[in-house]
């Protein structure tokens, strides 16, 4: 399985933020948490969840729209994470997927963990399966 960053933030320049490959919301995410980032700072998603859930966010957006953003990029980031074991141990997509966020715990069937990855997420996780079963013939 090929390499991609789906772990970090990152301003390579001070004007373009770098977000995690694949991420469905990558504009969205760039236009309204860039700031949270500074020019040649990298950034784990943990961090640049904490960084829009907390203190350190100063932007305009309301804190009820920055906590459910924080939500999805760490939903995202454990499916990406879930999703990429079960390829590689399993040449499968998972079939269900269980988080625990803020105490509470979320269960996903196959359709939900799609919508969860994004198109081009679950289209790379399937071609990396489609390349598996090649070489295993």
């Amino acid at each position: 399985m090929r390499s991609i960053n789906y772990s970090f933030f990152k301003h390579e320049d001070g004007q373009t933020l770098t977000t995690p490959t694949l991420f469905p919301y990558s504009e969205m995410f760039a236009a309204r948490y860039g700031a949270q980032v500074w020019p040649g700072e990298r950034v784990d998603v943990r961090e640049m969840a904490a960084r829009m859930r907390h203190e350190l966010y100063s932007g305009e957006e309301t804190p009820n729209l920055a906590d459910f953003d924080a939500f999805m990029l760490i939903e995202w980031h454990e499916l990406m994470l879930y999703t990429e074991d079960s390829v590689v141990n399993f040449n499968a997509l998972p079939v269900e997927f269980y988080l625990e966020y803020e105490d509470v715990e979320y269960h996903y069937d196959f359709e939900q963990c799609l919508q969860v990855l994004g198109g081009a997420a679950a289209h790379h996780f399937l071609r990396e399966i489609d390349a598996g079963e090649k070489g295993c013939a």
